[in-house]
């Protein structure tokens, strides 16, 4: 499905919530168009990817949102006020160690495992609040992985110390 607008030709097109602009140049004729050159909105160039997975735990799958570099790792889920659209967030580091977690300008109550490199969760938090901040929370042992779900799903979904995570894509 699409639209189109046309405005002193410029022609705005909306794909599935999509926005292109094409701009049309003509020779004398109107109705003739002789070149269309497509370009993104400066919003759209500056919107980041967001790159998620489907993992699966405890007979559940869950759509996790990808944290794999310094930046989105150091970001996490902070100055949301909801999850989104996706089930969590797994962060993911270049070396297993004792990642700590902290709250910081974080507003969401969450959930919290860690996953060591044979794919086992080896550690949890619960229902950790954003007024816990500036406390952090280590593993028990080295991970791999983090994971952050909204608070109570690790109890409603039965997730527990000892479960294994697998990767579907």
């Amino acid at each position: 499905m699409f639209g189109l607008l046309i405005l002193g030709g410029l022609v705005v097109v909306v794909c599935a919530g999509a926005l292109q602009h094409l701009q049309v140049t003509s020779n004398k004729r109107a109705e003739s168009v002789t070149t269309l050159a497509v370009t993104s909105t400066p919003t759209e160039r500056m919107l980041p990817k967001i790159r998620t997975i489907q993992v699966k735990i405890a007979n559940h799958t869950y759509e996790l949102e990808i944290a794999d570099n310094n930046d989105s790792r150091a970001k996490g889920l902070a100055g949301r006020k909801d999850i989104g659209s996706y089930d969590g967030m797994i962060f993911v580091f270049d070396k297993p160690d004792r990642h700590g977690f902290w709250m910081k300008d974080t507003f969401l109550a969450l959930d919290m495992i860690w996953v060591d490199e044979k794919m086992t969760i080896i550690s949890k938090q619960e229902r950790v609040l954003p007024e816990s901040y500036p406390k952090v929370f280590y593993p028990s042992t080295k991970a791999l992985y983090v994971i952050e779900f909204p608070a109570e799903t690790l109890r409603k979904m039965n997730i527990k110390i000892g479960d294994t995570v697998k990767f579907l894509e």
